[in-house]
């Protein structure tokens, strides 16, 4: 141990010292400071290649650090309990922001510390975060427990699910990428992210219910504008007001939902991540939950040309294109209203915007953005699309399919044949499969349903009839 008046750690004498150090097989060396100091990187390198740990302490004495680091060496769990115990008077300052508890995570453990979701993304931490293929396979088992993962190249990282007391699988976790082996070290982190985890939980629920709250009111204001848009009473219009709702100009609505079905695919897609996606490309979106998904609304002083709606459409398309990338299961689809005027034109563009969110729906792509054109004549499809009465029949009709077919390979192969011209080679492409999968799969649809593929009508009830289905 150095005194006041000896090398730093910064100085290059340090890395003389570490030299001697680990010929005379010293078991480490200890430099105190006035002031926070790092190392340089050359003498880091050295103490690791000689196996030396390195101890910087701001102490006012060498007495008191023999002390200190005496009782470390006897007692080492005292030094995770004194530091749980620093952490713990830490989180009174820290409030309910996730972003302020990692750093003060970060700052405790001296590693980089970030929230990331079950596919190993960051969420929320300063610092880039990379998952290996051990890790990932963790983050999806059931039920999710905090875990220390050692990959292949030796670095550690320490995992801490983010839960409520009755969910077995974790959406999100902590993580500390600690690129240490040493036990006490991965038990220190293993501690701070166990006592992290709950007021993480707590403030990540308490943001979820606000939002909740929130929409809630919206989705009841609205409720109340589309049912009485020909005369607003007048607490309506200011309840409007005070959210920054504009009833008068021209409104285009945009109605956005998931594919895998509405209220379950809104617990895992929070609106959230769709505002962000819209706000990223430029479109200022307060998402209003609907039956089937979200609606939102453009408002302009004047009337928006044909020009106007494809460019909005193609901005819509990307931003759900990055939601899409940041929550590869989210599979979007979007419809686009035509503009109207007034209270009445919410209505109206809103009705339009989930007609053509139902045409979207029935794409194979993973986003789909369709426009209400009052002049196609996809608009027939609406009527169809729109008849709980004809889903049900459809969804009857395909019964044959599903029952023989949990996994639901024959519905896929049908609808991809379907849509490719009745084209084998083209679907087997669409599918990743060979075609004589594709050709068998077909054998079987037609026994099972009754239907002759090479029939006009029978391919046109086939069409409208598994898209109903997969809307159902």
């Amino acid at each position: 141990m150095f005194t006041s008046e000896g090398p730093t750690i910064e100085d290059l004498d340090a890395e003389t010292a570490i030299r001697l150090a680990g010929g005379l097989n010293l078991s480490a060396l200890v430099f105190p400071s006035q002031e926070p100091r790092d190392a340089l990187v050359t003498t880091r390198r050295l103490a690791d290649k000689l196996g030396l740990p390195v101890i910087v302490c701001r102490l006012t004495s060498t007495a008191e650090a023999v002390d200190r680091l005496d009782n470390l060496a006897r007692f080492p769990e005292l030094a995770t309990a004194r530091s749980l115990q620093e952490f713990i008077r830490k989180l009174r300052h820290t409030g309910q922001s996730p972003d302020r508890l990692l750093a003060a995570l970060t700052e405790q453990l001296s590693c980089p510390v970030a929230l990331i979701d079950s596919h190993g993304r960051r969420v929320r931490g300063t610092t880039a975060f990379e998952a290996s293929e051990t890790l990932l396979e963790h983050l999806r088992q059931s039920p999710a427990v905090g875990r220390t993962i050692e990959d292949d190249t030796g670095g550690v990282t320490v995992v801490e699910p983010i839960t409520r007391s009755q969910e077995r699988t974790a959406h999100l976790w902590l993580a500390a990428d600690i690129e240490s082996r040493i036990e006490a070290r991965m038990d220190h982190a293993r501690h701070l992210l166990a006592v992290s985890a709950w007021p993480l939980t707590a403030a990540l629920l308490q943001r979820t219910l606000t939002g909740e709250r929130e929409g809630r009111q919206r989705s009841m204001l609205l409720t109340e504008i589309v049912e009485h848009s020909d005369s607003l009473p007048r607490q309506t219009v200011e309840r409007a007001a005070a959210l920054g709702w504009q009833l008068s100009g021209w409104h285009t609505a945009v109605a956005v939902t998931s594919r895998d079905g509405g209220a379950d695919a809104r617990g895992s897609l929070a609106a959230r991540v769709v505002e962000d996606g819209l706000k990223l490309h430029e479109i200022n979106a307060d998402l209003v939950e609907r039956p089937e998904g979200w609606v939102f609304w453009i408002t302009n002083e004047l009337e928006p040309s044909t020009g106007d709606g494809v460019a909005l459409m193609d901005r819509i398309r990307t931003a759900l294109e990055w939601v899409n990338h940041e929550v590869p299961s989210a599979s979007l689809a979007a419809g686009v209203g035509l503009p109207f005027e007034g209270p009445e034109g919410i209505r109206k563009s809103i009705q339009e915007a989930e007609h053509a969110c139902l045409l979207a729906r029935t794409s194979s792509q993973p986003v789909a953005v369709e426009h209400s054109d009052s002049t196609s004549v996809r608009r027939l499809l609406i009527g169809y699309y729109s008849n709980r009465a004809l889903r049900e029949v459809a969804a009857h009709l395909m019964a044959p399919l599903r029952e023989a077919d949990t996994a639901g390979d024959l519905e896929r192969t049908m609808a991809a044949f379907l849509d490719n011209k009745s084209s084998a080679t083209a679907t087997a492409k669409a599918l990743n499969i060979h075609r004589n999968t594709v050709l068998h799969r077909l054998e079987r649809i037609t026994a099972l349903l009754k239907l002759d593929f090479t029939d006009a009508e029978d391919r046109l009830a086939a069409q409208l009839a598994v898209h109903l289905a997969e809307l159902n």
